[in-house]
C-alpha cells in the first residue's frame, strides 16, 4: 500500500503535471494549427491523438523499458489507435471477443467435445476485420505509390491516417522524453518543426506559430525553474519559494514582446531576403502543388490572385444562379410538360427489346459550389450555338444517345431540359460554360411550347464503375472537390467513417447514398438557424427532409470523402402514360438529386432521397446510330415532332372541364341550400309549418305513396311512417331512416296546433321546424334511391 501511495504521489508531483500539462497544451496548439491548413481533417480527430500519444508516451515513461522498445510499442499503439478510430475496425472486434467469451463460458464441455463450440460468428467477424484492414491498407499503398510516382491523388482517409500517425508519434515522443529525461524544450521540438514545416509549405499565415510561442515560452520557464529548483534541494541552495512567480510573469511579459516582435518583422522584407524567397517559391512550382494537394494542404496565393473567367452578361432567363436551401416549396400538381424519349430508358424490357424503365430525370441545372446554405454556380460564359449544332462529342465510351421531345403544357418554355448530357436542339439555344467540358445549363432562344433534343446517357454496370478508379481530369478536382472551410468536423468525420472501408470511389458512393435513405422524408421542415450549415443541420439535428437536404448532404459528403460530385436540380417523373408512350410531368415533380463523375464514364446520377428507387445500372442499350442522328438532323422542323401537342392537352382539358362541372354542380348545391334556408328563416311560424307540410306531400308522391284527395294531416303521417318503417327494416337502411318516424310526427303535430288550435307557436318552434325539417328531407332523398333504383344489398 505504502509502494503504491509513493507511485501515486510521485505521478502527480508539481514536475510532473507542469510538464504534462505543457505538452498537452502546446501540441493541442500545433494540432489546431494543423487542422486550419490540412484539409480534411477535424479537430477532434488530432486532439484525440494528441491526448492519448502523450499519455501512451507518459506511461511508457514510467516503466523500465528501453527507448527503442518504447518507440516499437509506442508505435504499435498508435497504429492500433487508428485502426480503431479511422479503420472502424471496433465493432468486429468487440465481436470477435464477445463470441470467444461465449464459447469460452462453458470450458468443460468444451474440452469434452469440441464440436459444441461454434466457430462461425468469429470466423466471420474475423474475415469481416480481415477486409476492413485490408481496404485501409490498399488505400494507403495506392496513395503512396501515387505521391511517389508524381501523380498524387486525394484521399482523406489516407490523409487522415498519414497525419494521425504523424501527430501521434510526435505526441509520443513529447510525453516520454519530458517524462524520463525532463528535458521539455527536446520534448517539443519535432512538435515545432511539424508545424513550421507545414506552415513553410503551404505560404499559410504564421498565426500558428505565435500561438505556439505564447504557450509554450512561459511554460518552458516554469517547468524548467522547478528543475532548478529540485536540484538546489538537493544541493541545499537556499531559494526563495515565491520566486517562481516572478518568473512566471516575466516569461509571459517577454514571450508576447517577442512574439509582437516576430509578427512586426515578419512584414519587413529586405530586398536579399525577398530575392530568395520568391526564388525559393518558385521552384518546381506544379510538383509543389501537387505534393501538397496529396497530403491535403492548402496551398495560399502569395503575391497575385488567382485569375477567375470573367462573368457572362448572358444569364439563363427563369433561372437562379444560386439554389439556397429553405423550407419545402408548395408545388401543386398541375402538368407542366409531357417527354417521349426514343429508345425508351429504364430497366425493363420494351416493344422491340429496347430498355423501358418507371422514371426519368430531367436535368435542367448543375450546381459547383457550395456555400453552406445552399448552391451557386461559378464564373461562366454564355456561347449560341445554331439548332443541329452539336456541343459534346458523341464517341465516348459508355454513352448512347438519345432523343427525346418535349411539350410544353402549362406554358411555353425557355429552358433546356435534358435526360442526361445536352449534345444539341432541333431550335437555337445557348449554353452557360464553367469550362469546356462543364456546363451549368441551357435555354432556347425563344420560349418553345415543343422541343426535340437529343443527349447521351451513361450505360455502365456496376462492376465497371467499380474499375473506373480516380484517375480523374484537373477541371474535376477543382470544381468538384472544393468544400468551404465552414463545413463542421463532425460532416467531415461522418463522410470518412461511412467509407473508409469502401474498396472504390463507387462504393463509396453507395455507402452514403444507403445512409442518407434511412433519415424520412417529409416536405415539413423549419428552416436552419442563422450560420448555420444546412448539411450539418440535416445530418445531426433535423434528420428528415426533403429532396434538397438529402442531395446537398450527398454531395457534400462525397466531396469530403475524395468523391467529385455535383447538385442537380430539374425534375424526376414516374408517371408514364401507355396511350401517348410518353411521361406527364406535373409541378410537383420538381427536384434535386447528386451525380458523381467516374473517370472514363463522366457523371453519374445517384439517388439519396428516401422514398424513391435507387438507380439500376444498365449493362446494355440500344440508343440511336450516329447516322440516324445525322439524319434526324437534317430533318425539317416540324417533321421530327412526333409527340402530338394536341394529344397531350386533350387530356388535360377533358380533365379540367369535368372537374369545372363537378365545382360548378357543388356550388349550385350549395347556393341552393342557403338559399332554401334563408326563406325559411324569413317566414312566419304559420307559413314555415305550411311549407314544411306542402313539402311532405310532395316528397310522398316521389315515394310512390297512394293518399286520397280528402286525406288528414294525421292519416298522411301514419301511411309515410308506415312506408318508411318498411324501409328501415333492412339493417343497410336502418341506421338512416329509423328517426325519420319521429321527426315526420314532431312536424305533422306542429302543423295541427298552427292549422286547428288557437294556441300559437313561438319562434323557438319555428327554428325546431326548420332543423327537423332539413334532417327529414335527407331521409326522403335516402328513400327516393331506395325506391328510384331498386332494392340495394344489405350491408349483412
Amino acid at each position: 500500500m505504502n509502494r503504491i501511495k509513493s507511485w501515486v504521489s510521485q505521478i502527480l508531483d508539481r514536475l510532473n503535471v507542469l510538464s504534462l500539462s505543457m505538452v498537452l497544451i502546446t501540441l493541442y496548439v500545433v494540432a489546431r494549427g494543423l487542422v486550419k491548413v490540412v484539409h480534411g481533417l477535424e479537430p477532434s480527430l488530432l486532439s484525440n491523438m494528441v491526448c492519448f500519444g502523450t499519455l501512451t508516451g507518459w506511461v511508457l515513461a514510467l516503466t523500465p523499458v528501453t527507448g527503442w522498445t518504447a518507440s516499437l510499442l509506442g508505435l504499435l499503439t498508435g497504429i492500433l489507435v487508428v485502426l480503431l478510430r479511422i479503420g472502424r475496425i471496433g465493432p468486429d472486434l468487440f465481436t470477435i471477443f464477445r463470441n470467444m467469451a461465449e464459447n469460452i463460458r462453458p470450458m468443460p464441455w468444451w474440452i469434452i467435445d469440441p464440436q459444441t463450440l461454434d466457430w462461425t460468428p468469429i470466423t466471420t467477424a474475423f474475415l469481416d476485420l480481415i477486409d476492413s484492414i485490408d481496404v485501409l491498407l490498399t488505400r494507403l499503398s495506392d496513395w503512396v505509390l501515387a505521391w511517389v510516382n508524381g501523380e498524387p491523388i486525394f484521399d482523406p482517409v489516407s490523409i487522415a491516417v498519414v497525419w494521425s500517425l504523424a501527430i501521434w508519434i510526435v505526441a509520443v515522443w513529447a510525453g516520454w522524453v519530458v517524462r524520463r529525461r525532463q528535458k521539455p524544450l527536446l520534448a517539443l521540438i519535432p512538435a515545432g518543426a511539424l508545424i513550421g514545416i507545414t506552415l513553410a509549405f503551404t505560404g499559410s499565415r504564421t498565426t500558428s506559430l505565435f500561438w505556439l510561442l505564447i504557450t509554450m515560452l512561459p511554460m518552458l520557464a516554469i517547468v524548467n525553474h522547478e528543475i532548478r529548483q529540485r536540484q538546489w534541494r538537493k544541493t541545499g541552495i537556499q531559494f526563495s519559494p515565491s520566486l517562481w512567480q516572478s518568473i512566471a510573469v516575466w516569461s509571459i511579459l517577454l514571450s508576447m514582446v517577442i512574439v509582437v516582435a516576430a509578427a512586426l518583422t515578419q512584414s519587413m522584407s529586405l530586398k536579399g531576403i525577398v530575392d530568395f524567397t520568391r526564388r525559393l517559391r518558385s521552384y518546381e512550382t506544379t510538383q509543389r502543388e501537387q505534393v501538397a494537394e496529396s497530403l491535403g494542404m492548402e496551398l495560399q496565393p502569395v503575391g497575385q490572385p488567382g485569375q477567375m473567367r470573367s462573368q457572362s452578361n448572358v444569364s439563363i432567363p427563369s433561372s437562379s444562379r444560386q439554389h439556397l436551401i429553405r423550407s419545402s416549396p408548395k408545388l401543386s400538381e398541375q402538368e407542366v410538360m409531357a417527354l417521349r424519349i426514343s429508345p425508351p430508358v429504364g430497366s425493363g424490357k420494351g416493344k422491340e427489346g429496347d430498355v423501358v424503365g418507371p422514371s426519368v430525370y430531367l436535368r435542367r441545372n448543375t450546381y459547383d459550389r457550395y456555400t453552406s446554405r445552399g448552391w451557386k454556380t461559378g464564373n461562366t460564359e454564355a456561347e449560341k450555338y445554331e439548332a443541329g449544332e452539336q456541343v459534346s462529342q458523341i464517341d465516348l465510351p459508355g454513352h448512347r444517345l438519345i432523343k427525346q421531345e418535349l411539350v410544353a403544357i402549362a406554358e411555353p418554355s425557355q429552358a433546356v431540359y435534358v435526360v442526361g448530357t445536352l449534345v444539341t436542339t432541333d431550335q437555337d439555344f445557348t449554353v452557360e460554360w464553367r469550362s469546356a467540358e462543364d456546363s451549368f445549363g441551357a435555354f432556347f432562344s425563344e420560349p418553345t411550347n415543343s422541343s426535340q433534343v437529343v443527349s447521351l446517357i451513361p450505360v455502365v454496370s456496376e462492376d465497371e464503375l467499380r474499375a473506373s478508379g480516380s484517375d480523374y481530369p484537373d477541371w474535376v478536382k477543382t470544381l468538384y472537390l472544393s468544400l468551404p472551410d465552414t463545413v463542421p468536423g463532425r460532416v467531415l468525420t461522418l463522410a470518412r467513417d461511412l467509407t473508409a472501408t469502401a474498396p472504390t470511389p463507387y462504393d463509396r458512393a453507395l455507402a452514403i447514398e444507403s445512409y442518407l435513405r434511412e433519415f424520412p422524408y417529409t416536405s415539413d421542415t423549419p428552416v436552419p438557424s442563422l450560420g448555420q450549415d444546412v448539411t450539418d443541420y440535416f445530418l445531426f439535428d433535423l434528420q428528415k427532409g426533403y429532396c434538397d437536404y438529402y442531395a446537398t448532404s450527398m454531395v457534400v459528403l462525397a466531396r469530403a470523402a475524395g468523391i467529385p460530385a455535383r447538385m442537380v436540380v430539374g425534375f424526376m417523373s414516374d408517371r408514364y402514360d401507355p396511350d401517348l408512350e410518353a411521361y406527364i410531368i406535373t409541378e410537383d415533380q420538381a427536384h434535386s438529386w447528386a451525380e458523381i463523375y467516374f473517370p472514363g464514364y463522366g457523371w453519374v446520377e445517384f439517388e439519396p432521397t428516401a422514398g424513391l428507387s435507387t438507380h439500376e445500372r444498365q449493362e446494355f442499350y440500344v440508343g440511336i446510330e450516329h447516322d440516324e442522328l445525322e439524319r434526324l438532323l437534317e430533318m425539317e422542323g416540324r417533321d421530327r415532332l412526333w409527340l402530338d401537342l394536341d394529344r397531350v392537352t386533350q387530356n388535360k382539358n377533358w380533365k379540367l372541364a369535368i372537374s369545372v362541372s363537378l365545382l360548378a354542380i357543388g356550388v349550385g348545391v350549395v347556393a341552393w341550400f342557403v338559399v332554401d334556408r334563408w326563406r325559411l328563416l324569413h317566414l312566419s311560424t304559420v307559413e314555415v309549418a305550411s311549407e314544411v307540410y306542402n313539402r311532405l306531400q310532395r316528397h310522398s308522391k316521389k315515394l310512390k305513396i297512394k293518399t286520397d284527395v280528402g286525406i288528414t294531416p294525421y292519416e298522411l303521417s301514419d301511411i309515410v311512417v308506415n312506408h318508411v318503417a318498411q324501409m328501415a327494416r333492412r339493417r343497410f337502411w336502418g341506421w338512416a331512416l329509423a328517426p325519420a318516424q319521429e321527426e315526420m310526427i314532431f312536424l305533422t303535430n306542429s302543423y295541427a296546433q298552427v292549422s286547428y288550435s288557437t294556441h300559437l307557436l313561438g319562434d323557438d318552434a319555428k327554428g325546431q321546424m326548420i332543423r327537423t325539417w332539413w334532417k327529414l328531407r335527407r331521409r326522403f332523398w335516402i328513400a327516393w334511391l331506395r325506391t328510384k333504383f331498386g332494392r340495394l344489398p344489405s350491408s349483412g
